[in-house]
Parts: C-alpha cells; structure tokens; sequence
C-alpha cells in the first residue's frame, strides 16, 4: 500500500504466475482497484489469494499457475517482506485444496498445515507467512 500525497489514496494490486517447477515467473503491479488480468493463456488458473484481514477482506495478491493444482501442486517460495507482515487470511482455487504455509522465505522456519480457504491464519501465522506450498493432496510440513 503506497501514498502519492497525504490526500490521495490508491491500491497495489498484483498478480504472479507461477510455473510447473513452482517458479513464480513474473508480477505484475498496478495502482487501482483490481489485479491486472493475467497475460498469458497458459498462465490462467488462479491459485491462491492472500489478505490483509480476517474474512477475506482487502486482497494483497493472487498467484497463478498455467493449469490447476494437482498432487504435486506448486511452490511460493517468497511473497516478498512487504506482503508477508500483513497476511491474515488466503483463499484456494483451482484444486489447491491443501496448503502449508511458511514463516520463513523458500519453505523455511515454521511451517503450519492448513485445507482449504482460511478466513484467520491464527495468532501464530498472523502477519507472518512468507512462503506457501500448494497442493490437491496432503503434505506433512517437514
């Protein structure tokens, strides 16, 4: 979230494609209201959504993948430091049903294990998960 002036107010909004290999492979930022459609047709399914608040409320990023989640799934490796103080809450798409999530960057620190969408991360993760791994099957944190 960015000021231009003390009287002008605006959203970021980004969006990330992430690849087979669980790269992300690029972000794209805006100022506005919504995310920017993604690009590319092989980048389409919506994976994970990430909130400021509880209840899904003030949208912070949406990452994509070029087809939905299967038994594999794909990797976050780094939501960035900005994004990661303010994650409170996530949404699930495209068959990313299970998800553990990081307080540390590429799947390191504490890990937590969580199915389906989030409406509170809980005291512990709140504001603090920098890295996800999202998957359509089970995965022990290790």
């Amino acid at each position: 979230m960015g000021y231009e002036s003390a009287s002008v107010y605006r959203r970021r909004s980004c969006s990330r494609v992430a690849r087979v290999t669980s790269r992300v492979v690029s972000r794209t930022c805006v100022i506005g209201a919504e995310p920017p459609a993604v690009q590319s047709a092989a980048a389409s399914a919506v994976l994970l959504k990430v909130f400021q608040d509880i209840n899904y409320t003030t949208e912070l990023d949406r990452y994509y993948g070029a087809e939905p989640c299967d038994e594999s799934g794909y990797g976050i490796p780094d939501t960035g430091w900005l994004i990661s103080q303010k994650i409170s809450s996530f949404s699930t798409h495209s068959g990313c049903t299970y998800v553990r999530g990081y307080d540390g960057k590429n799947y390191g620190g504490n890990c937590g294990t969580f199915y389906g969408p989030q409406y509170y991360v809980g005291d512990f993760f709140n504001d603090s998960l920098r890295s996800f791994r999202v998957a359509a099957a089970y995965h022990y944190c290790y």
